[in-house]
């Protein structure tokens, strides 16, 4: 079973001119439009979707909110509850307020 082993993993000279030689100038601007595709700038009718999704944020944000002052209201937030509730509150505004961002970005830069 060593044998095998030996003889499979035994290094073949001249391989790595086969993969250079394989290498060539198309296959780097394919690889550029593959980037241009997946990286480049949307147009602007793609602002609308930020958007949207900046109006999702704000009502999430309205809805933690209320559901957080209820809770202090009614006496449910104790202990453990109040650090969670806080992280919950930071996170829905920081998500509004990077939408709100972007989508300005988006409009400005187009």
């Amino acid at each position: 079973m060593t044998e095998y082993f030996k003889r499979v993993s035994k290094p073949i000279i001249g391989e790595h001119k086969l993969i250079i030689s394989n290498f060539n100038i198309n296959s780097i601007y394919k690889m550029a439009s593959l980037y241009d595709t997946l990286f480049s700038p949307l147009g602007e009718e793609y602002c609308n979707i930020v958007l949207v999704l900046t109006m999702f944020a704000f009502l999430g944000l309205v809805s933690v909110v209320l559901s957080t002052i209820l809770k202090i209201v009614t006496g449910e937030l104790k202990g453990f509850k109040i650090l969670i509730a806080s992280f919950a509150l930071l996170y829905s505004f920081l998500t509004y307020v990077l939408l709100r961002l972007s989508y300005s970005v988006c409009k400005g830069a187009l």
